[in-house]
């Protein structure tokens, strides 16, 4: 999990002193670039994820056939990230403005809000895989068992971020130094084995229980029913979803236990560790997207809302399609590919070989394509 506003009281602790005679240089050097960097880094991603996320509502708002048993939880997730997000933006402007002072009643609040949308956003991610291995099974779970389950879990997840609510109600205080910690998740701890025991909690036994329904609800054979919903698991969202959660919050705790061995003073590992603690912030933008444009239903309600000679042009799986096949063409003319391990159109070569790797690959591979493409189209 990402860290909240510990950083600036411990640059300060630890590099400048507590007798305050230090130059202009030493100050900008050690305290004013790094809560800028910080600032920027982790500005951005929250300002697009609360945009994004508030887009991807009013796109369930309005598509009352998108609100299917496995998007249900993607709202409910979409709604705890705005909770989230919204106080990392509250964080980040008292940061910037180095005047304003926490008050333990608005320390408080800010951190229990924080910790309520990122638990719920967390267990309900959980969730939705899950029910995307119920949908994969549509003989064994019919749709009024999921959507008993659904309603069950759903419960649980907001009782569960509730309790770590409470938990940093009792854990967060503002500290002499006026700085705001958060506790008990986002870097309170500091000690080596402390946040392994949260790295632990927060990331490794969520990821093994996302990949093991993963994996359920992705079996090898090509038969599985196609939908968003009802029909079956959104494959390719799923996917996306997962990798994007594995390899972000991978990226920040390695740089996390990175700090404990390597010199805190060194500027460049401020740089990498500004860079890392955004990731998770990332991940809470990226969601989104990755729900509009791996959904077909909402993702043709966003082309209704474009202008006419937008909404005029190829929609955006036969703009993927007529992409790849094109590029596929070009190389197979070359020698690059063989006939014999490769289909055009929307069908992916290797996928009977490398399985999940491979559609995780190849997921970018077509965002990336279908990005470029859909550019160029409508300019």
């Amino acid at each position: 999990m990402e860290q909240g506003d510990n950083t600036s009281a411990a640059w300060e602790s630890l590099e400048l002193g507590h007798d305050g005679n230090i130059t202009v240089e030493e100050y900008e050097y050690y305290y004013v670039w790094p809560v800028t960097l910080w600032s920027v880094l982790q500005g951005l991603p929250a300002a697009v994820g609360l945009l994004a996320n508030t887009i991807l509502l009013v796109l369930f708002a309005t598509s009352p056939r998108q609100r299917t048993v496995s998007n249900i939880f993607l709202l409910q997730r979409a709604v705890a990230d705005v909770l989230s997000l919204s106080m990392m933006v509250v964080f980040i402007a008292l940061r910037e403005s180095r005047i304003v002072k926490y008050s333990p009643g608005l320390c408080t609040t800010l951190s229990v809000v924080k910790h309520v949308g990122t638990e719920a956003a967390l267990v309900l991610f959980i969730l939705f895989t899950m029910d995307s291995y119920l949908a994969s099974r549509p003989q064994h779970h019919t749709l009024p068992y999921r959507n008993k389950v659904m309603g069950l879990t759903s419960a649980a997840a907001w009782l569960m971020a509730a309790a770590v609510g409470l938990a940093a109600y009792f854990l967060t205080y503002v500290d002499d130094d006026g700085g705001c910690n958060v506790g008990p998740f986002f870097g309170m701890f500091t000690h080596y084995y402390l946040r392994s025991v949260e790295m632990f909690v927060s990331v490794m036994v969520p990821l093994v229980v996302v990949w093991v329904f993963v994996s359920l609800s992705l079996p090898p054979t090509p038969a599985m029913p196609k939908g968003d919903g009802h029909e079956g698991p959104n494959r390719r969202l799923l996917l996306g979803l997962a990798s994007t959660f594995t390899v972000l919050h991978g990226l920040y705790w390695l740089v996390v236990f990175l700090g404990f061995v390597l010199p805190f003073h060194a500027r460049p590992f401020y740089i990498i560790e500004a860079i890392a603690f955004s990731l998770p912030v990332l991940n809470e933008a990226i969601n989104p997207i990755l729900v509009i444009c791996l959904t077909e239903g909402l993702r043709q309600k966003v082309a209704g809302w474009l202008p006419a000679r937008h909404s005029d042009s190829l929609p955006l799986q036969d703009l993927i399609s007529r992409q790849l096949t094109t590029n596929h063409a070009e190389a197979f003319r070359h020698g690059a590919y063989r006939h014999d391990t490769h289909t055009f159109g929307t069908q992916t070569f290797g996928t009977q070989t490398f399985g999940g790797l491979g559609e995780a690959l190849l997921l970018y591979t077509n965002i990336v394509l279908a990005l470029t493409t859909a550019t160029t189209v409508m300019g």
